[in-house]
Formats: C-alpha cells, structure tokens, sequence
C-alpha cells in the first residue's frame, strides 16, 4: 500500500475532525436525544449479536478492539456491559482523542496511529468493533487496506461488528456510503453472522425523538427504507492464504 496516500488520507480526516470539534460536540452526546437514539440503537445490536453468537457469557474474558475509538465512550460501554478493561483496546489516528481517552480509560491499551498498521500481532482479537469508519475513508485501496489490517488482527472465529452510514451524503462530500456488497467485499471470506438496517435517518429523529421518543421507535421499527445505518457482524473463518506476521511495537516502546 502507498504511504503517501495513507497519510494523505489521515491527514484528510484529522483536518475534518479538528474542523468539526465532533469530540467535545453536545450534539453528539446524549445530551442530544436524537443522537441519544442512534447510540442506543448500535447498542442494542451489539448486546444482541453477543448473546446469539454465544459469547455475552464469557464478555470478560474477550479481548476487544475498538477501531477507531476517539475518545473511549464505546470502550466505557465495553465495560459496563462487563468486558474487562485490561483487556480492552482501542486505536485511532487522532492524538487528541487518543490522549483524551487513555486519561479516563487508564486500564485499557489505546494507542495512535500515525499509520494504519494497527499495532498488535495476528490473531490477536476475539472481537473487533468499528463504527462509522469506513464511510470517513474515500480512497477505495485504502479501505481494503484498513479491513486486511483488521482480517490480521481478528483471532480465528473471531468476530467483527461493523456500523456505518449506507447511503452518500450530498451535502458532505467527506462520506462515502458503505453498501453491504461493498462489506461482504471488504471481508469477502467471512461469514455473515447478522445484518440488519437500523437509526431513524437523522433528519427526521432530530424533529421526531424530542417530541415523541415511543413514535420514533415506532417508526424506526416500522419503516425499513427511513434507517440509514447498518448494523452487520462478521465471524472470521481459518485463514486460507497466511497472513503476514509484523513486527509489533509494544506500550514500552519495545518490538516483539
């Protein structure tokens, strides 16, 4: 892969995230119902897959990678549900929201990127949990790169779950929607586990969810065609071709 373009390509997304202040945005806190809504909706998702793929039970013992975890709020849920946070990781290519998040997850191992190589040996990961990733990544190689990075990490039968916007955004050219025949290309030799559309389209939950939280959900859950997201978990099946083993750089600074 071209590290110029991947650089280019991070350079491009930490100026939109430094432009925006997203990390310290009410609107996207609970704070905002609207956004309220849409968190509990991946939420639900994740607590879902993790009961029907049989390993909810067993949470605490799961090592758990969040890819691309700003500043920690899916890694504190992580937590609450019962993962333990030694066993906990997240990584990231914004420095501020890695600080941030190291400081009030001090038990977890979050690290920045100033490449895309994700920091940790192969097969290393029972769950890896990414969330609205891959529509902030235009470059199409740079995508595939990033899900082989993610397929190396992933232990054997591990699993990955995956939300993202589906659809365009006209009015912002930095999303590029992510269709579920373009996932099942980028983890073209995994198994779909579940696959499901879901958040009410944020247009109509900011006017909906203040006014009326039950007809939101009744919405959301009525009318397929009004969600924008989707929610889809993938389970790593044995290799076919081997992966590379890379030299990985530990927290001490130290390569194994």
């Amino acid at each position: 892969m071209n590290t110029q373009i991947i650089k280019d390509e991070i350079a491009r997304v930490n100026a939109i995230y430094s432009e925006r202040k997203f990390d310290f945005d009410c609107n996207y806190s609970g704070l905002n119902p609207a956004y309220l809504q849409r968190t509990q909706s991946i939420e639900k998702h994740i607590l879902i897959t993790l009961n029907k793929t049989g390993v909810g039970s067993r949470i605490s013992s799961l090592n758990i990678l969040d890819f691309g975890c700003g500043k920690g709020k899916w890694l504190a849920r992580w937590i609450a549900w019962g993962a333990d946070p030694s066993k906990l990781a997240g990584v990231d290519i914004r420095k501020d929201a890695t600080s941030y998040a190291s400081s009030i997850l001090p038990h977890c191992d979050i690290r920045l990127m100033d490449s895309l190589d994700i920091p940790y040996q192969n097969d290393t990961y029972d769950i890896v949990f990414i969330n609205s990733v891959f529509t902030s990544i235009l470059n199409e190689n740079v995508r595939m790169f990033v899900a082989s990075e993610i397929n190396r990490v992933l232990k054997p039968h591990g699993i990955i779950m995956l939300s993202d916007f589906i659809y365009n955004n006209p009015r912002n050219p930095n999303v590029r929607g992510l269709t579920y025949k373009h996932i099942t290309r980028l983890f073209k030799d995994m198994t779909i586990v579940t696959n499901s559309r879901i958040i009410l389209a944020p247009p109509i939950a900011r006017r909906l969810v203040p006014v009326s939280w039950k007809l939101s959900k009744f919405v959301e859950a009525a009318f397929s065609f009004l969600k924008t997201h989707r929610f889809v978990a993938l389970r790593k099946e044995q290799s076919i071709e081997p992966i590379a083993v890379r030299p990985v750089q530990g927290r001490d600074g130290h390569y194994f």
